[in-house]
């Protein structure tokens, strides 16, 4: 077995892809500081011990200004030797950095200050 190998992750990706995506604002100059609501949700589907799709989404409300919802979606798979379903946490902490830029890229278009979702605890949002 060679470095390469030995690097790898029990966990890999297979596909990511934005399943939904809604981004509505009022046009309103928001009030600094402005009150952002974030909420994130995560569905998983086992299919196997070694195959697992996740669903990572947000939902954000900046109240009289924004709101917008990312989803996400991503199969992923294990080499058979950890459960898959051990794995959630990690899956959702390959697909956040994903989530963030979805939110970044949409919300830095429309003259619109960009929302940039900063780094979380995946081990709260999983609880």
């Amino acid at each position: 077995m060679d470095f390469q190998e030995k690097q790898l992750s029990s966990l890999q990706m297979q596909h990511l892809h934005v399943k939904d995506i809604k981004f509505s604002a009022t046009g309103k100059e928001p009030v600094r500081p402005t009150k952002m609501n974030v909420a994130f949700h995560v569905d998983k589907n086992v299919q196997s011990d070694s195959k697992m799709a996740v669903e990572l989404s947000c939902d954000i409300d900046i109240p009289e200004i924004a709101q917008m919802q990312v989803k996400l979606a991503a199969d992923f798979e294990t080499d058979g030797n950890v459960p898959v379903e051990s794995m959630l946490k990690n899956a959702i902490a390959i697909m956040f950095p994903f989530l963030r830029s979805q939110v970044t890229l949409v919300t830095s278009q429309p003259n619109f200050r960009p929302i940039i979702l900063p780094i979380i605890n995946i081990n709260n949002l999983v609880k």
